[in-house]
Parts: structure tokens; sequence; C-alpha cells
């Protein structure tokens, strides 16, 4: 008989754990889905006043140019229709009350301007950036291109200077040999030309100088 009760009290206990397992899985599986469907709602909510900020905000950029349009009276309608359907959801939800929408939705309004501003000094700051180096090409180009024009010139200077006979112009080759160095990085780092095409524009210069002075 003993062992009989202590039978049924092992088991008893035993049923007593396994309720109690399946009673706390279910709070947390209903704990869990509550959660989502609030979050759900939550999310909903915010998505809703964000397009309404966005709205909003183009809205009143039409009309700060100063004149209305069929465009502003529909943007008008949409917003105030999107804004009471809004209203009423959340309202007849018993989730927030009207002072409070309108609250949230100026928050809405001031994150989406933060956002905007952002985006319009990035695109500010890339067309920067774009006409920067516009600049810089147009610079390096015409550094390169006067360039080639004086070591045209002096090549032909050069190449008079030994034809004639005199001294060999050492002095000028230095600063020849340095601009032509030069001439040829930049032409190459901004992808201006090859450093063969360089050197095929300074030897016709070469000749078209050394001919006109022949010809003086």
């Amino acid at each position: 008989m003993h062992n009989l009760y202590g039978h049924f009290t092992r088991t008893a206990v035993f049923g007593l754990f396994l309720f109690a397992i399946v009673f706390f899985n279910s709070l947390a599986n209903a704990s869990a889905l509550q959660c989502a469907k609030i979050f759900r709602v939550e999310y909903n909510i915010q998505a809703n006043l964000t397009q309404l900020a966005e709205l909003r905000m183009r809205l009143d950029s039409e009309l700060g140019r100063g004149a209305r349009s069929l465009i502003t009276t529909a943007m008008e309608k949409d917003f105030e229709k999107k804004y009471k359907e809004l209203l009423q959801h959340v309202t007849g939800q018993n989730l927030m009350s009207e002072a409070e929408l309108n609250q949230k939705l100026v928050q809405a309004i001031s994150k989406v301007q933060t956002v905007v501003e952002k985006d319009n000094k990035n695109e500010d700051q890339a067309r920067q950036d774009q006409t920067n180096k516009i600049q810089e090409r147009i610079r390096v180009t015409d550094t390169v291109e006067r360039n080639i024009q004086e070591l045209g010139k002096l090549k032909a200077f050069i190449t008079m200077l030994r034809e004639t006979g005199q001294p060999n112009p050492t002095g000028m080759l230095e600063p020849y040999n340095q601009m032509l160095k030069e001439t040829l990085e930049l032409a190459e780092i901004h992808g201006l030309m090859s450093a063969d095409e360089v050197q095929r524009q300074i030897d016709q210069l070469e000749k078209v100088n050394a001919q006109n002075w022949f010809n003086n």
C-alpha cells in the first residue's frame, strides 16, 4: 500500500511538472506572439507616418514656390485622406490620441528633413568633387599642352646648336629633360596621352619651329 501511494505521488508530481512546462511554454508563446503583434502595429504606424511626412514635405516644397496648381491640390487631398485614415485607425484601436499622433508626425517630418538635408549635402559634395576633377583635368591638360609647345621649341633650338657646330648645349639639356619627365608623368597619371604621343607631338613641333627659324 505504501509503495502504491508512493507511485501515485511520483506520478502526480511528474504530471504537475509536465503541466507547468506546457503552461509556461504557452505563456512564452503567447507573449512572443503579442510582442510580434505590437511590433507589426508600431512598424505600420511608423511607415504611414514616414509616408505622410514625405508627402507633407513635397507639398510644402511645391507651395513654397508660390504657385498653386492641380498638383498641389491633389497632394493636399491625398495628405488629408491618408492622415484621416491613420487617425481613425489609431484612435479607433485606442493606440494613441490625436495629439499624440500629431506629435509623432512632427517627429517623423523632422527625421525626414534630416535625411533629405544629408542627401542634399552629399549630392552637393559629389557635384563639387566632380567640378574639382573637371577643373583639375583642364588645368593639367593646359599644362601638358603648354609644356609640349615649350619642349618643341627647346628641342629645335638644341638641335640647331648642334647642327651649326656650336658646343654641346648641356646647360639646356637638363631643364629640357626635367620638363619632359614632368610632362610625361602628368600625361600618364591623368590618362591624357601616352609617352609615345607626347614625344611625337614634340618632334612635330621641333620640325615646325626649325623650319620657321630657317625661313626667317
